[in-house]
């Protein structure tokens, strides 16, 4: 197949794979799918430069938060404590990162992010 250059806008659906402790034993995989956005290098750029300066004047949760907010369309897959799918929004993510899988959830969608955006692929164990 030819490669074809696009413009399109359409996201990306792409699994997030979030590796989360358990007692003593190791780690359960969980999974659920992100719409990245299609970004061109200097939009890209901008955004996670603009993360570097979030960094320093929030905390790194927040800028997280926002930062994730500019990477990504949506979600699936993602539920609530009572089981009901949570709607993808800034609110959303301020709530998950600051909850108690906030740095597993993080490292997720910074691998996930690369894995798109730049083809680095996961380490396999």
């Amino acid at each position: 197949m030819a490669f074809r250059i696009t413009s399109t806008d359409k996201p990306i659906a792409w699994p997030i794979k979030v590796k989360l402790p358990i007692d003593g034993v190791g780690y359960t995989e969980v999974q659920f799918t992100g719409l990245f956005k299609r970004l061109g290098v200097e939009e890209r750029d901008l955004i996670l430069n603009a993360h570097k300066v979030l960094v320093n004047s929030e905390t790194a949760n927040e800028a997280n938060a926002i930062t994730f907010s500019k990477l990504l369309d949506g979600w699936s897959d993602i539920e609530d404590t009572d089981g009901n799918p949570l709607p993808f929004s800034l609110d959303s993510l301020k709530m998950v990162l600051s909850g108690p899988d906030f740095s597993p959830f993080s490292i997720a969608i910074w691998e996930a992010s690369n894995e798109v955006h730049f083809g680095i692929a996961r380490e396999k164990n």
